[in-house]
């Protein structure tokens, strides 16, 4: 069977999720600074170690988290020649990387725990799972990676030395289980409160299994929500992405499933759409699509269709929507 369907995976992905299945710990992704997440070196809560986002949080008390990352990510490096500073504002952008890559470790483990096949979209990837050529998600979370090995589908990422899946895995924002290679750097200690600092390092960088995803990190690979993608001009995110748009550029339909199409992420939204052939439809998931987004597609001259039904791929009667 041709491989010609290409997911595009946003946060309303994780949504879906949680409202299947009542998730309540982690009730809202958009908002995990609420979580309660241990810390991964000792006793207490994680925010308790990461002492510049925490005042920083503090500091920002009547701002939601999507905006208090949002002011995160306006800070940036120094002017400085150097990977490594002292300066501590300039540690707040990559506590908060830290932060994100812990919580949704621990969200991701929830989910292998707590998942079920009837779920709309794992039926709905089940029935397509050998039409799927490629699954490009900007989630920290591990949701589509869990539902593809439950299916037993193998798939290729950057993060993977040994590329075995034909299933192409696209990642550009980083994700909770990736961590910088340990033989790129020696004599660091994994430790908090954090003592060194990284910015933009372009090296080999590993997948974590499930155990080790929730011990410190040296220096994860995540994009502060509202952050410059830091990561699209890195050698090994690169081949990905040319990997990727390779397979754009020969599929039948492409999903985009709760992709809010924001500011700071169409540039790389715009490169998908212009990869798609003019025979290929376009397919939005989402109750409520960006206007924007849909005169870029119509700009394109390609063919869309909207899936309005907030519980997944269902029509009016509850049904799945199938290709």
């Amino acid at each position: 069977m041709k491989k010609d369907i290409a997911l595009v995976i946003g946060n309303g992905f994780s949504k879906s999720f949680n409202n299947f299945h009542d998730v309540q710990k982690y009730s809202n992704t958009s908002n995990p600074l609420k979580w309660n997440i241990p810390n991964p070196a000792g006793e207490g809560l994680f925010l308790d170690v990461l002492h510049r986002l925490k005042k920083f949080i503090d500091i920002h008390t009547e701002d939601d988290d999507f905006t208090i990352f949002k002011k995160a990510a306006k800070i940036g490096p120094p002017g400085h020649e150097s990977n490594f500073i002292t300066q501590d504002k300039h540690y707040i952008p990559l506590e908060c990387r830290h932060y994100l890559s812990i919580a949704f470790s621990h969200y991701s483990l929830h989910v292998k725990k707590t998942i079920k096949s009837d779920w709309p979209w794992y039926k709905w990837i089940s029935h397509h799972k050998r039409r799927i050529g490629a699954v490009s998600s900007y989630n920290y979370d591990l949701i589509i990676e869990i539902i593809l090995e439950r299916l037993g589908v193998y798939y290729n990422e950057a993060a993977t030395l040994k590329q075995y899946g034909k299933v192409i895995l696209h990642k550009p924002h980083g994700s909770c289980s990736y961590e910088i290679n340990p033989n790129a750097i020696h004599g660091l200690k994994k430790e908090y409160p954090l003592k060194n600092y990284f910015y933009k390092t372009d090296t080999q960088f590993v997948k974590l299994n499930f155990r080790d995803m929730l011990e410190p990190r040296l220096d994860p690979l995540c994009i502060i929500p509202n952050e410059p993608n830091l990561y699209s001009g890195f050698f090994t995110m690169w081949q990905h992405e040319l990997k990727f748009r390779g397979f754009l550029s020969e599929c039948s339909y492409c999903l985009f499933v709760g992709n809010s199409y924001m500011e700071c992420d169409r540039p790389e939204v715009d490169a998908m759409l212009s990869s798609l052939k003019k025979e290929c439809i376009v397919i939005i998931s989402n109750p409520s699509p960006c206007a924007l987004m849909l005169e870029k597609i119509k700009s394109l001259g390609l063919a869309y269709k909207i899936w309005s039904n907030a519980a997944g791929p269902l029509d009016e009667h509850g049904d799945l929507i199938l290709l």
